[in-house]
């Protein structure tokens, strides 16, 4: 008796691989990935002069002068991402006093006549961090455009970028 359950349950096992093998044609699984990077890893003084006015720590690229400096961050994209969901960085006030930041986020690629360019401030509390973000709602067409991604911000005097996120779905097949 336990010779023909084995037996039937063999057969319903291979029935059903075969059937799942053989069905229709395979549908794409999307599933949303994220990548992620501290700022020292992508960003840098947008010109040598802001650069004694940067201090790279490993958590943070912080203005620690007295003036605004410009820094320009590279977002890394992941081979595989379909469509882009959210940019964003995350920035830390360490004065005293809310200040705003200001940054431009570029989605493009060097001479092509359909970059973006969406401006974006948020105010910062003294010592909590806040995100600044992009999305698809922020460019035309209502989608973030499928290409390369950068930002210049202008960092007043205390303000550091922490780390960068990009959101994104990835085919994983079926």
């Amino acid at each position: 008796m336990k010779y023909v359950e084995s037996n039937q349950l063999t057969t319903a096992l291979i029935a059903m691989v075969i059937g799942l093998t053989t069905a229709g044609a395979a549908q794409a699984i999307d599933i949303i990935n994220i990548t992620s990077a501290n700022a020292v890893s992508y960003c840098q003084a947008a010109l040598p002069v802001f650069d004694v006015q940067l201090r790279k720590r490993p958590l943070a690229v912080v203005n620690e002068g007295d003036a605004s400096a410009f820094v320009t961050c590279a977002f890394t994209r992941h081979g595989n991402s379909d469509s882009i969901l959210t940019l964003l960085m995350f920035a830390q006030n360490t004065g005293a006093n809310s200040q705003d930041l200001t940054c431009t986020l570029v989605a493009g690629v060097a001479g092509a006549a359909d970059n973006q360019l969406v401006v974006k401030t948020v105010t910062l509390p003294p010592g909590q961090p806040r995100q600044i973000s992009w999305t698809g709602g922020d460019f035309s067409g209502g989608v973030v455009p499928d290409t390369q991604y950068s930002m210049s911000c202008s960092l007043p005097p205390g303000i550091g970028l922490n780390d960068s996120y990009l959101s994104f779905f990835e085919d994983i097949g079926q």
